[in-house]
């Protein structure tokens, strides 16, 4: 990003070579929700790309800027509520902090706990991100969000975001972190189950890209309570089921017999039992004299327009000598992120403008509505 955020005003200075189709800049911030920025004319031009086909990073130099010779990490847009969204779906956002109180957008999440923990030693140079979330690829914005602050993590997760990984996965991943002068390895552990809410509040309900009727999450855990509500929960081991049985067998504990919780209940329980599970694995580790880490836990909402949100539950950090520092919750809603947000918003403007750069409004509708904001994804 510093890259990124160094060459923006020498990028906004350029001219755009118009192609086919010429798009004015602001037509097509607006697509994403971006108008209310101010841009110069005229619009950049951008034009080199990798051999693969992928767009290639921005890096500055002293007279310009030059396109590197590797793919970017990530080109994938950060999700955004855009103006009004609470007010173009109130039955949403009233089931949204009636179930989840507290709740905040995705982004808005990974930027405040960025900050929080960086003001307690951990940054992207020091540390790496242990992240246990689904399969479902509707989860892989909350991974996106975080590997964009902090860098390539380590996949901890499984079927609703379980953490089935065990000791030898869990020793693999306490391997990777960055060596430092002070020899103190950095860990971010990030938990979560999701859920979805959809605009008419129907839990467990939500739209996929590319499908026109409805579909659900989390789909084992609603799989899990159908078999619930019909007294048949297999709990003998199948081995061409594996994940979803572990799952069955360890969740049917947390539950009173007999008991049906509502989906909403039962992924509360899911984000205990993962927090537990990576817990159990840590202590046993016994990271005392070697490493600290901080522990994010919470569940992922997906609501109407793809845009996501994240309600966090537990914040606590484990020094070097074991001890444990709770971190309360409200200093993470209450911590300022307004100017680490405007840098992102920058740089998702950047991303753009590799598209806007082709002339082709047909091209950056499609980019943004149909390939999910993933500027690789465009041939």
């Amino acid at each position: 990003l510093p890259g990124v955020f160094a060459v923006f005003p020498y990028v906004m200075g350029r001219a755009l070579a118009p192609k086919e189709d010429p798009i004015a800049t602001e037509e097509a911030v607006a697509l994403i929700g971006m108008s209310s920025l101010k841009l110069p004319h005229p619009t950049p031009t951008v034009k080199r790309r990798h051999p693969t086909g992928r767009v290639m990073a921005l890096r500055s130099q002293p007279h310009g800027f030059l396109v590197c010779d590797k793919p970017a990490p990530s080109m994938q847009l950060r999700q955004r509520v855009r103006p009004g969204y609470e007010k173009d779906h109130p039955i949403f956002m009233h089931e949204l902090n009636r179930l989840f109180p507290g709740a905040m957008l995705e982004t808005t999440f990974i930027a405040k706990a960025t900050k929080l923990m960086n003001g307690y030693g951990f940054n992207k140079d020091n540390s790496i991100g242990l992240l246990s979330v689904c399969r479902d690829e509707i989860t892989w914005s909350l991974v996106e969000d975080f590997e964009e602050l902090w860098g390539p993590s380590f996949s901890c997760g499984s079927l609703a975001g379980m953490a089935f990984l065990g000791r030898t996965g869990m020793r693999a991943g306490l391997a990777h972190a960055p060596q430092t002068d002070d020899g103190i390895e950095r860990y971010i552990f990030l938990s979560a189950p999701h859920i979805a809410i959809s605009a008419d509040g129907r839990v467990g309900q939500c739209y996929r890209n590319g499908r026109e009727t409805m579909s659900s999450a989390c789909g084992a855990l609603i799989a899990m309570r159908s078999e619930m509500e019909n007294r048949s929960v297999a709990m003998q081991m199948n081995m061409r089921d594996m994940e979803f049985t572990l799952m069955k067998q360890q969740l049917s504990e947390t539950i009173r017999y007999g008991y049906v919780p509502t989906l909403d209940e039962l992924t509360k329980s899911t984000q205990r039992l993962i927090k537990k599970q990576l817990e159990g694995v840590l202590y046993r580790m016994n990271l005392t004299g070697r490493a600290e880490y901080c522990f994010l836990s919470g569940v992922q909402i997906h609501g109407p327009d793809n845009a996501d949100f994240f309600w966090p539950t537990d914040v606590y950090i484990v020094r070097f000598d074991g001890s444990r520092q709770k971190v309360d919750l409200q200093d993470l809603r209450s911590t300022d992120v307004s100017e680490l947000l405007k840098k992102a918003e920058l740089a998702d403007l950047a991303k753009l403008l590799f598209v806007v750069q082709r002339g082709d409004a047909r091209m950056v509708k499609r980019w943004v509505e149909e390939n999910g904001g993933d500027v690789n994804s465009i041939s």
